[in-house]
C-alpha cells in the first residue's frame, strides 16, 4: 500500500506541472491567434484602409497604366504609400515573433493563418511596388528599398506556404528557404520570379 502511495504521489507532482504547461500552451497560442486577428483587422480600418484606397486608386485598374510602367505619385500619395509599407514591416516584425522557437524555419498555424488572410494584399502591393517605376511629380525616383523588405519578406514566406501545399509531403523540403518565388497570381503582375520582384524591373 506504501508503494502505491509513492507511485501516486509521484504520478501526481509529473502530472501537475505537465498540466499547467499545456495550459499555458494553449493560452499562449489563443494570444498569438488574437494578435493575428488584431493586425488583420487593421489592415482594413483605418488609417491604413484610407491608404490604401489612396494608392489603389493609382493603380486601378491596371489596365489603364501606361506601358512605359511609369506612375507618378503626388506628396499626399506617396506618404500613403510608405505608410503602408510601413504597415508591413510592422506585420512582418510581427509574424516573425510567432516562429516557434524549436523549429524558426517552420510556419506555425498562426503564421499560416497571418499569410492567407492578407495573401492578396500581399501580392497586390508586391506589384505595385517592384513592377512599376515610381517618380513624384517633379520626376525624381521614389526609392522604397529597404522599406519594402517586410512586404518581400511576407511575400516570400507566402510563396513557400503555398508551393509546400502543392508539393506531396514526400517531396517537400523541411527547410524554409529565405528566397522562394512566389504562387501564380493574376494581380496585378505576371506569375514567376517577376510577380514577387525577385526579378525586378531595370531603368
Amino acid at each position: 500500500m506504501a508503494s502505491l502511495l509513492v507511485v501516486a504521489e509521484g504520478a501526481l507532482a509529473v502530472a501537475v506541472p505537465l498540466a499547467g504547461l499545456v495550459f499555458t500552451a494553449s493560452a499562449n497560442k489563443r494570444a498569438q491567434y488574437d494578435r493575428v486577428l488584431k493586425f488583420v483587422a487593421e489592415s482594413g480600418t483605418s488609417p491604413i484602409a484610407d491608404d490604401r484606397h489612396t494608392i489603389g486608386l493609382v493603380f486601378e485598374p491596371i489596365e489603364k497604366l501606361t506601358d512605359d510602367k511609369l506612375v507618378v505619385l503626388s506628396e499626399g500619395q506617396i506618404g500613403a504609400l510608405f505608410r503602408v509599407l510601413w504597415y508591413f514591416e510592422r506585420v512582418n516584425a510581427m509574424y516573425r515573433s510567432l516562429a516557434s522557437w524549436l523549429w524558426p524555419r517552420h510556419i506555425t498555424r498562426p503564421q499560416a493563418i497571418f499569410l492567407d488572410s492578407l495573401g492578396s494584399t500581399l501580392l497586390t502591393w508586391f506589384g505595385y511596388v517592384r513592377k512599376y517605376k515610381l517618380k513624384d511629380t517633379g520626376g525624381q525616383t521614389i526609392d522604397v528599398g529597404g522599406t519594402d523588405e517586410g512586404l518581400i519578406n511576407l511575400v516570400k514566406a507566402l510563396a513557400w506556404l503555398h508551393g509546400r501545399r502543392e508539393t506531396p509531403w514526400w517531396r517537400r523540403s523541411w527547410r524554409n528557404p529565405r528566397a522562394a518565388g512566389v504562387p501564380d497570381s493574376s494581380r496585378p503582375a505576371g506569375p514567376g520570379r517577376e510577380t514577387a520582384g525577385l526579378n525586378p524591373i531595370s531603368d
